[in-house]
Formats: structure tokens, C-alpha cells, sequence
């Protein structure tokens, strides 16, 4: 950031550049950043699914699904949500401050995230894997469901018909492995 701009604005809130000036990891560009590795991280887990899915069958593939589009997209969700919560609550339309919902979610996404990596870490084996999909699928679902309440009920509801579609396709691919993963 450019020292002038920093040193000329003094007091809370952002400066001239977006950025928080007090000490809050607030710039929102960060957090609009952070959904590129967690597209990517579910991407992968879901094609190496189908992959393994094709040639291995659902106990190898539930744990690639377990490991990427649970563990990694719920580690970097945690750091989007908690981590930079005043970002976060930018991007989500809160105004300048984190919500206790926004750290309950990351909350939540470090503990699934973490037992799902532990689960291929240390060969949980796939049923093990498969239910950390499964919930983390009801999860997504009920983000899904909650984002069309947002669409239906908020002035400018529309913003969030991609959220709907997003959360609707990974909760139900990995949904889909979760149930491979137990057959």
C-alpha cells in the first residue's frame, strides 16, 4: 500500500485503497481472492472423484472428494470467515462488522475440515470419509436453501442466485460420493 495514502488517513474504517487502516485484516479484495482456492480445491476433489470413481470405485474416491472439496475448501473458508471476518462481512453485505454467524460458519468448517483431512491422513477408511461428506453436503444444502431465502426476501436478493447454484451443485456431488463412499 502506498505510505502516503496510509499515513494521511487516520482513524477507523478503510483508506483511500479499501484497506483497514486499524489494525483488521479488512481489505475485501483478500476475501474475493480466497473463493478462487476453494473453487479450485472443490474442483479437483470433485474430478478426482469421478476419476477414481471410473477405475477404482467409491472407497478410493470418496477420499479425494474428503480430502480436497471438504478439508481444503473448509480450511480456506475458515480463514475467509474468521481470520478475515471484517472482509468477509463486506463481502457478504453486513456492513464493517463480522457477524457471530460468520465465526460459528468458520468455525464449524476448520472442525469438518480438519477431521476430514485427519480421516485420509491417518486412513480413517471410507465410511469414516464418506460421513464427513455426507455432513459437509447437508451443510452446503442448507447454505443453498438459505441463499434462495436471501434471493426471495432481500431488496437486491438477485446477487445471490449464483451463491444457490454453487451450493446446490458441490452439495450434491460431494453428497453423491458421501453415498459412493459407503457402498
Amino acid at each position: 500500500m502506498n505510505a502516503t495514502v496510509r499515513s494521511a488517513h487516520h482513524g477507523r474504517g478503510p483508506a483511500a485503497d479499501g484497506t483497514a487502516t486499524d489494525g483488521r485484516r479488512g481489505d475485501a479484495r483478500i476475501v474475493e481472492l480466497l473463493i478462487w482456492p476453494r473453487n479450485l480445491l472443490a474442483t479437483a476433489g470433485i474430478f478426482l472423484g469421478f476419476w477414481f470413481l471410473s477405475t477404482d470405485g467409491g472407497a478410493e474416491a470418496v477420499k479425494w472428494v474428503c480430502l480436497f472439496a471438504v478439508g481444503g475448501v473448509g480450511v480456506v473458508a475458515y480463514f475467509s470467515h474468521v481470520i478475515f471476518a471484517h472482509a468477509d462481512a463486506r463481502r457478504l453485505g453486513f456492513g464493517d462488522r463480522p457477524t457471530g454467524f460468520q465465526y460459528e460458519v468458520g468455525f464449524f468448517n476448520i472442525a469438518v475440515a480438519l477431521t476430514a483431512i485427519l480421516a485420509v491422513v491417518f486412513d480413517w477408511g471410507p465410511r469414516a470419509q464418506a460421513v464427513l461428506c455426507i455432513v459437509y453436503a447437508a451443510y452446503f444444502l442448507q447454505c443453498a436453501g438459505l441463499f434462495s431465502s436471501r434471493v426471495r426476501n432481500e431488496e437486491n436478493g438477485a446477487r445471490f442466485v449464483k451463491n444457490v447454484v454453487i451450493f446446490l451443485i458441490m452439495g450434491g456431488l460431494i453428497l453423491f460420493f458421501g453415498i459412493a463412499g459407503l457402498t
